[in-house]
């Protein structure tokens, strides 16, 4: 009886392992979504945009990236087994519906992002909860620090926006924080 115990408890341990490991490679899908629009907006707005905003786009990206580090390194501790699950596709184009239309200022082309970071952060939050639920202490540690970076980038966005709607002299936009 006790046989047919463990193997149900660790049949569970490796359902909610893969349940966690699909989640993590979700949120990673989403990441690395998002980190195109960024990357696609900083090419797009070169010339047209100032230097604060232009560091802004480049801090978002590098930021981006960091997030992509955690949750691949989370990911690649996982056994292999777990990680052979297909991960769910995430609907063509759940991103792009955010961002619409070449012509756009800057403001507009900011705003757009921040619907794209303002549903990231909701993703992530619903990942954190779920990943809680699993009882996943090292993912929710790592989904924390991306939901943290998320917070720090939809701060700097809505401030940038803010001042443009003013027209506030770009000088006296905050910097983005290098190194942190």
């Amino acid at each position: 009886m006790s046989s047919i115990k463990a193997a149900l408890q660790s049949y569970e341990t490796a359902q909610t392992a893969a349940e966690e490991a699909l989640i993590l490679g979700r949120q990673l899908m989403d990441t690395m979504d998002l980190k195109t629009h960024v990357d696609q907006m900083q090419t797009e707005m070169n010339g047209q945009c100032d230097l604060k905003i232009r560091s802004l786009l480049e801090g978002l990206s590098e930021q981006l990236d960091g997030c992509d580090e955690l949750i691949t390194e989370r990911l690649a501790s996982f056994p292999p087994d777990v990680l052979a699950a297909p991960i769910a596709e995430v609907p063509p184009g759940a991103y792009r519906r955010l961002f619409a239309g070449d012509d756009l200022s800057i403001g507009q082309r900011l705003e757009s992002l921040l619907c794209g970071y303002a549903h990231y952060a909701r993703s992530t939050s619903d990942a954190i909860a779920t990943v809680e639920r699993l009882s996943g202490a090292d993912s929710v540690r790592v989904l924390k620090q991306v939901a943290s970076a998320v917070d720090k980038g939809l701060w700097f966005i809505e401030v940038y926006m803010e001042g443009l709607a003013i027209r506030m002299d770009s000088s006296r936009f905050p910097d983005w924080p290098r190194g942190r």
